[in-house]
């Protein structure tokens, strides 16, 4: 057991909230002040935030019960979500989305409080209140204790934690790097493949294809599947262009699967409805666990094995911007919030056809670099676990 002391939050730090001003008023915004939201720090790459997509004006500021925080303050997201943190290295102040800290001189540091309450995420998920989305409260959160080392002891957690989180990031950067390989070589292998200016004959998906399939969506149980069930997948399987299989929900017991739907390894596989943004998404399907079967809003495109076009070849080429524009041109629906392709309009779509054994070359690259990126992945995973009771022990004193 550790012999440090403990303190409650609000005895080592001040905590402030934050607010908007009046969102019509010109006069407020668009000046020196910069003025964080939670969208802000979720698109951090590290644990610091100097820049904001809005600012305020002085007059902004003083219009609302929004403080200024000195740099080196830990600003806490309190809802939508709890748990997002960063320290700001220029004053700044933000919405009333957060619980910001102020850490009290020679009792707190910040970077100490910053990776303490990131290790604390779901502990602190859990204080939240509310029925439309939980908030953690500003009384709730100064009644929270931390672990209190020595000032040095607390530097020191400070830079171990650091270097820990900076060789995650590193690795990140690099499985990032080599996800945009993919793009690249299909680029560099066969440049436009939509519209007049490609140098390829061109195919109509009605003749490449043998059939689109539907499936789908009965339902299901609000969770996962486990071991041997059987399971639909949901659109956020396909949306982010990487197959993610454990995004499905469980049959209900009793409901008779149609195997005629289950997905398998060398599908491509294509989200017929969904936003404006993500319609089209589309992904080949390296590895499929068993029992998982289509929802009415994926299609199964399904080449013909002698045919123009291979599945990983035309899964890159839907995945191109240009193809992506191309998808989006075909949606029809009156909802801003959900449009939808019917298998006629995306049957009549023409994609480029480059001979079959330029498509294979372009195929076993493709292999390489899903290679190196599950290795890489497994190496990610490894750090983030190592990270985890790298975490756990510091907190402990057992550095």
């Amino acid at each position: 057991m550790t012999p440090w002391s403990t303190a409650a939050i609000g005895d080592v730090a001040e905590i402030v909230s934050g607010a908007t001003p009046k969102t019509g008023d010109a006069a407020y915004w668009d000046g020196g002040v910069p003025w964080a939201t939670p969208r802000d720090l979720s698109c951090l790459e590290g644990p610091t935030i100097a820049l904001t997509e809005r600012t305020l004006t002085s007059a902004g500021l003083a219009s609302c019960a929004a403080s200024l925080l000195p740099a080196g303050s830990v600003l806490l997201s309190s809802r939508a979500p709890i748990g997002h943190v960063a320290i700001n290295t220029v004053p700044m102040a933000t919405n009333q989305g957060f619980k910001s800290l102020v850490p009290h001189r020679g009792l707190l540091e910040a970077k100490y409080a910053y990776h303490w309450l990131r290790a604390n995420t779901a502990y602190l998920e859990s204080l939240g209140n509310g029925a439309t989305f939980k908030e953690l409260s500003k009384a709730t959160l100064s009644r929270v204790s931390i672990p209190l080392p020595p000032m040095e002891e607390q530097l020191r957690i400070a830079a171990i934690l650091d270097q820990a989180d900076a060789l995650r990031a590193k690795r990140r950067a690099v499985a990032s790097q080599v996800a945009a390989l993919c793009p690249a070589l299909f680029g560099v292998a066969f440049g436009e493949v939509f519209g007049a200016r490609t140098r390829w004959p061109m195919v109509r998906l009605n003749d490449a294809l043998l059939q689109i399939d539907s499936g789908t969506s009965p339902v299901c149980l609000d969770r996962p599947a486990v071991e041997d069930e059987w399971s639909v997948l949901k659109l956020g399987a396909i949306s982010s262009l990487i197959f993610q299989p454990g995004q499905n929900k469980a049959l209900k017991p009793g409901t008779v699967p149609n195997p005629n739907h289950e997905v398998h390894a060398g599908d491509v596989l294509f989200s017929r409805k969904n936003t404006r943004e993500l319609v089209g998404a589309s992904v080949y399907v390296e590895e499929a666990p068993p029992h998982l079967l289509l929802p009415d809003l994926i299609f199964r495109l399904v080449p013909a094995s002698d045919g123009p076009l291979a599945p990983v070849y035309l899964k890159a080429a839907l995945s191109t911007r240009a193809g992506r524009e191309a998808l989006r041109g075909l949606s029809s629906g009156s909802a801003a919030s959900m449009v939808n392709i019917s298998k006629g309009r995306l049957g009549g779509l023409e994609v480029a056809a480059p001979a079959r054994a330029l498509q294979a070359a372009f195929a076993n690259r493709m292999a390489e670099v899903r290679a190196l990126q599950k290795s890489l992945s497994a190496q990610t995973r490894e750090t983030d676990v190592l990270f985890a009771s790298l975490q756990g022990r510091a907190f402990k004193g057992e550095l």
